[in-house]
This record gives structure tokens, sequence and C-alpha cells, in this order.
């Protein structure tokens, strides 16, 4: 082999392998781009994630009982709790259940007000089934 056959040689080795240096820096921008659009994705899935922990944790706590020392923040209905539901019982009657439903209008209702230990939304009623 002569010395410019070795140099020709060498030039398309140079050639073939540029021509690979540049398939690979292209796989690497692709790469990279999907791995930036990857973690702009993983950002947004776990933005997400934790808006939904915290929407979990919100329900959660709004349907907790609540001492009757916080009271609600709105008017309406709510299921009370007394418990000490027969200390106002006059002899003879039936002991009230415990559990009353009592109205709030920034104040509780008139005849509750100091039997009321906790209270708590009313819960969602059943959805009635459609007719067959």
């Amino acid at each position: 082999m002569t010395h410019e056959m070795a140099e020709i040689e060498i030039e398309i080795e140079i050639e073939m392998l540029k021509t690979e240096v540049e398939r690979a820096e292209a796989k690497a921008h692709v790469f990279e781009s999907e791995a930036i659009h990857n973690d702009e994705i993983m950002q947004s899935l776990a933005a997400e994630v934790t808006a939904l922990r915290e929407r979990i944790a919100e329900l959660e706590a709004a349907d907790q009982w609540r001492p009757v020392s916080e009271p609600p923040g709105k008017n309406g209905k709510y299921l009370v709790y007394d418990a000490d539901s027969n200390r106002y019982m006059p002899p003879g009657y039936k002991l009230l259940p415990h559990f009353r439903v009592a109205e709030w209008h920034g104040r509780w209702e008139s005849g509750m007000a100091g039997l009321i230990d906790y209270w708590r939304p009313l819960p969602t009623p059943p959805q009635e089934a459609p007719a067959p």
C-alpha cells in the first residue's frame, strides 16, 4: 500500500467518523430535547399531585368534627353532637340521641346553645337511583 492510499483511507475513515459524530450529536440533541420535555412533564405532574393532595386534605379537614369553640364559617344546618344529651331531660322522658341537626346563624339556634359539644357539615344525601 502506498503512502497516498494510506492517506486516502485515513481521510475516508475521518469522514465516516465525522458522519458518526454528527449522528451521535443529533441523537444527543433529541435525547436532550426529550429530557427537557420529560422534565417539564414531571414538574407538571408533581404540581398536579401536590394540588390533588392539598384538595384531599382540605376535604378531609372539612369533613371532621369541630369543637363548638370553633363555630361554622357560614350559616346553615349542621350535624351536631351532644356528649351528654340526657343532662337536661326531665324524668320520664326518652333520652334524645346524641346526634341532632341544628342551625347556625351567627349563633346556634335557640334551645341548642350550651348543648352542643361538636359540629360538622351535613353529609351529602344519597343520590336517587334512576327509575328502571
